[in-house]
């Protein structure tokens, strides 16, 4: 079987013809899609400023997105990574996976919160009725806040 790999080791470079082309207009483009979908990122919905913009193909070029406006969104940074070069819907599953890896990392964490929660609650209920119990005999001994009634 012949070896596909180069003299230096490395299997040998596909050239791809680059289908993106570079965004002509970039702050037209941002103001009518600013107008349209709103100025936050168009998938996580949080605010950006100017400087954080980035333009994403909606449908991704190599899936046969266009580099037309009607296919341009604006986003964060994060989220564009995120989706990469693939469709909506699969940043949308990725967001899922990271959410279920994150949530399995911290529900220990957050079990410990509620069952630490709880123990605070019950000391407090057992604390109001010492307290409660504590003002009751002062009272009842003719004393009150550490205080005798003559003074």
């Amino acid at each position: 079987m012949e070896s596909l790999k180069d003299g230096s080791g490395h299997p040998p470079r596909i050239e791809r013809k680059m289908k993106r082309k570079a965004i002509t207009n970039r702050i037209k483009i941002i103001e009518t899609l600013k107008a349209v979908y709103g100025d936050g990122c168009f998938y996580c919905k949080r605010p950006l400023d100017d400087h954080e913009i980035e333009i994403d193909h909606y449908v991704a070029v190599n899936s046969d997105g266009e580099n037309k406006i009607d296919n341009y969104r604006i986003c964060c940074c994060r989220c564009n990574r995120i989706k990469s070069d693939k469709d909506f819907y699969c940043l949308y599953e990725r967001l899922e996976a990271k959410i279920k890896k994150i949530e399995s990392r911290i529900m220990p964490y957050i079990d410990e919160l509620s069952y630490l929660e709880e123990i605070k609650k019950t000391a407090d209920e057992e604390i109001g009725k010492e307290l409660a119990e504590a003002n009751e005999w002062l009272e009842k001994h003719g004393r009150k806040n550490g205080k005798t009634k003559s003074n």
